[in-house]
């Protein structure tokens, strides 16, 4: 594509330095020489409104713009309607990135006083901040995060700005170096918890014995890079740079109740959004734009390569066929891409076909400076879009020297200090926000807008009758009786969670939701009555034990089971073995099973071959048992493996037999060079003389399968292996000081077990990068490593920021590593880490995996 009346490139690709993102041996053709790419100069908001380009039967609306607005990277809407906006001043203030860390962010509240569509008054909540990414508003102030911590901010005065602040956590410190990656987008989902992107925890305003409000916490499946959204019936979206879109159609915090459970199926699930970007310009200044698969023969960008900020929208601006739409930020090609969601009734996980119209996304720019980096519906039900308006997005630690000389020679880096909000609606909208102030009613009356068409409302109402409950009779009967309607589905899902988060949700509540019309009704009875389960005297148990095994929703069964996991006592494997036996062919529901069953498995798995029905092969059964045999595997209690091990040797069926040992098989532990290494048994099995006595070829080859994985004191046929050597006193306190860094550093993305996390970061067991060269593991922790990398059979395609610390930590967390979840390498010692951080004392840049 030439480009007529522009500026031409050649003239001004000035040779530059090289650059962070630069990978050593990549070559980086540059653009042809005769490509003319427009030039970009900062517009003003008329005029680039001008240039922005919207499906057919839309519009798009200035809603703020700088100075009321500048370098927006997310926005909410509070219970007034008023816009939060997180200011990242700082971002990239050169292509050097020099003074990122001054203090001139802020969060600020845009508010439209004339009621004419735009905002005419700021208030700054907030100032003073080090790259501010995050904000919620929250009784009477908000969540921020703040790097390095998360934060409460309470404004106790009325006037705008807080006054008291609240520690919530520490250490997002990646932020501060590395602000594409780490913790962000606080957002309250349906459930009462605050959950956030890229982040292992969820937080809950909580009042303690001694009657003061404080916070409690609780482990999640971290996922996500930028950005999260929350659906009508509480799915969690988020997405990574290349992938837009994933859900979590699961609560995440199943997802860490069994440590033993590597794919926990219902977190970061892929709902088919296709990955090609339509937009309305060329794109050769993205980062890779050098790279085959990044743009088109014409210059456009092919696919996503900065997808952030999904949004399920939920308002009727866009017309009745946009509500429950998702879509998808593109600062990198100047566009939000559409998808139009669907899902069979009752089913777990949506589908995302994406919506192109006259060959561009929903929403484009010929202005290479529109950067949509955030969305959010607002009470009048618009799509709301926020525009960091700014020539460079990509941070200086990715940053290519391809991208570098067309900032330069585009005049990219400047100007500073501009951004916008654009406000999208369908033509003949209403674009009305509700005509009701919630202040105004008594908390018994706030009750009826929780089945409100307005899903802000709805949300609104939820979250101040939990802010303001106060034990009134009235609020409580109200909330029952429309729990119990099954005329109005959705305000029956919101009173359920509102009830849970007063503390007053009822068996006789539950009992009435869990048999209503509506999948999503009961979805959030059998979600919300989690915290029944164990109570003394509540009949929750026996309420969601009969609905996991009957129901004819596939995510209600699955609700249901993950709540009746959460149950010590041994009958809920009768429920899971009936449930499982009419069909273990949801994926979700073996993943919510094997939730519930931390050092049960191999219980459940005798109880199975108890089962008469159990000896015929069925969809997702032999699914199930490897999974089962696997956590077995894993915890290591040899009294559980040699029970397994007998088990297959015993089983009727050879399905049995070889589901049993390739889930044993699929966690031996390695040696020291990554070799495979026998399963250790306590004792010969007793079952294998028999089964080795049978004239039968299969019995045969099952006999040599558990022969040939298994090892056990005098066997003496060879497999026998040498026990890593004990380590020193000194070596054994650098172990312990290392589990501490690792928990406080490390697990978030690899997890406590060490065994990684699907679609967030790889395992860190057994691998030839942990177990290998000493001083390769240690550029990779000093530098970081960026770019697609395979391990155990896995790309990845993530980055991984450099270890923060001294370089005593880092020999302590390595040691730690190498010598924990089956790992046997020595530990390195520090004049090592000493030596190797001298060699690469020059370097700024990630490693790429070709350097490794």
């Amino acid at each position: 594509m030439r480009c007529a009346g522009a500026v031409l490139l050649a003239l001004f690709a000035a040779p530059v330095l090289a650059q962070n993102g630069d990978r050593a041996g990549e070559e980086q053709p540059g653009l042809p020489p005769d490509l003319e790419v427009p030039a970009a100069p900062a517009l003003s908001p008329e005029d680039e409104l001008g240039t922005l380009r919207v499906h057919a039967g839309h519009r798009v609306e200035l809603f703020a713009a700088e100075p009321l607005v500048v370098d927006p990277v997310q926005i909410a809407f509070d219970e007034l309607g008023r816009l939060w906006v997180v200011e990242m001043r700082g971002y990239m203030p050169d292509a050097e990135g020099n003074g990122e860390k001054e203090p001139i962010g802020v969060i600020a509240i845009l508010e439209d006083t004339d009621g004419d569509g735009r905002a005419d008054e700021r208030t700054e909540f907030a100032s003073d901040l080090v790259l501010p990414r995050g904000v919620l508003p929250f009784e009477g102030g908000a969540v921020c995060i703040l790097p390095p911590e998360i934060v409460f901010l309470r404004d106790d005065d009325g006037d705008g700005a807080f006054d008291v602040r609240e520690v919530i956590d520490t250490g997002v410190r990646a932020a501060l170096d590395n602000p594409e990656h780490d913790v962000n987008a606080p957002t309250l989902g349906l459930d009462n918890w605050i959950h956030v992107a890229n982040w292992k925890k969820s937080y809950r305003r909580v009042v303690g014995d001694d009657g003061e409000p404080g916070w409690t916490t609780r482990r999640e499946a971290a996922g996500g890079q930028w950005g999260l959204s929350v659906d009508e019936v509480g799915r969690l979206y988020r997405n990574t740079n290349p992938n837009p879109l994933h859900v979590d159609v699961l609560p995440p915090h199943h997802a860490r109740r069994n440590g033993h459970q590597r794919r926990f199926r219902g977190t970061f699930e892929r709902v088919g959004a296709q990955y090609d970007t339509y937009p309305a310009r060329i794109n050769p200044g993205v980062n890779r734009g050098y790279q085959p698969s990044t743009l088109r023969d014409d210059f456009t960008l092919a696919r996503f390569t900065g997808a952030c900020s999904p949004l399920v929208h939920t308002g009727d601006g866009l017309g009745p066929d946009g509500r429950g739409d998702a879509f998808v930020c593109e600062p990198a090609g100047n566009l939000v891409k559409r998808y139009a969601m669907t899902e069979a009734y009752g089913a777990c996980a949506p589908r995302a076909d994406q919506v192109v119209a006259g060959g561009l996304d929903f929403l484009t720019s010929t202005d290479e400076r529109f950067r949509p980096v955030t969305l959010a519906t607002g009470p009048d039900g618009a799509l709301y879009v926020g525009d960091m308006y700014r020539g460079i997005v990509q941070h200086r630690i990715f940053m290519t020297t391809f991208l570098r000389k067309q900032v330069d020679g585009r005049g990219l880096a400047t100007p500073l200090g501009q951004g916008r909000v654009w406000r999208v609606v369908r033509d003949g909208a209403e674009g009305r926000a509700p005509d009701v102030d919630l202040f105004e009613l008594e908390p018994a009356d706030v009750v009826p807008y929780l089945a409100s068409d307005n899903t802000w409302l709805r949300r609104t109402a939820q979250r101040l009758l939990i802010e303001w409950f106060d034990g009134e009779a009235s609020v409580v009967e109200a909330l029952r009786a429309l729990a119990r309607d099954g005329t109005r589905p959705l305000g029956a899902m919101h009173a359920l969670w509102t009830l849970e988060g007063i503390g007053f949700l009822d068996d006789d509540t539950v009992a009435v939701a869990l048999v209503l019309e509506d999948p999503r009704v009961r979805t959030a009875a059998a979600a919300a009555a989690e915290g029944l389960v164990t109570q003394e005297g509540s009949r929750a148990f026996e309420l969601l034990a009969g609905t996991a095994r009957i129901d004819r929703s596939e995510r209600v069964r699955a609700h249901a089971m993950l709540s009746v996991g959460t149950d010590p006592r041994p009958a809920k494997l009768d429920v899971f073995a009936e449930r499982m036996t009419r069909s273990a062919g949801s994926a979700y529901e073996r993943s919510a099973v094997v939730a519930g069953l931390q050092f049960q498995e191999a219980s459940f798995l005798a109880r199975l071959a108890s089962r008469p029905e159990w000896s015929t092969e069925r969809k997702g059964r032999a699914a199930l048992l490897t999974e089962l045999a696997a956590c077995v595997g894993r915890e290591g209690i040899a009294s559980n493996v040699e029970d397994v091990v007998d088990l297959a040797l015993r089983a009727p069926e050879r399905w049995w037999s070889d589901a049993l040992l390739a889930g044993l098989e699929s966690t031996r532990r390695k040696g020291p060079k990554g070799e495979h290494l026998p399963i250790p048994l306590p004792e010969r099995p007793t079952a294998l003389a028999a089964l080795a006595a049978i004239d039968r070829e299969e019995a045969a080859e099952v006999a040599d399968r558990v022969a040939g994985c298994c090892t056990w004191p005098g066997k003496g046929d060879g497999t026998a292996f040498e026990a890593p050597r004990e380590l020193s006193p000194a070596e054994l306190a650098s172990y312990a000081r290392g589990e501490a860094v690792f928990a406080k550093v490390c697990a978030q993305c690899h997890q406590p077990h060490g065994g990684g996390a699907a679609g967030f970061a790889p395992t860190l067991r057994g691998t030839k990068y942990v177990l290998g060269d000493e001083d390769r593991l240690a550029r990779i922790l000093l530098l970081g490593l960026e770019g697609p990398l395979e391990i155990e059979g896995e790309v990845w395609d993530l980055q991984m920021p450099k270890f923060e610390g001294t370089d005593a930590e880092l020999s302590d967390v390595l040691t730690y590593v190498r010598r924990s979840w089956g790992n046997a390498a020595d530990p390195i010692e520090t004049g090592r880490i000493e030596s190797v951080r001298a060699a690469v004392a020059d370097r700024t840049k990630a490693l790429h995996p070709s350097e490794l």
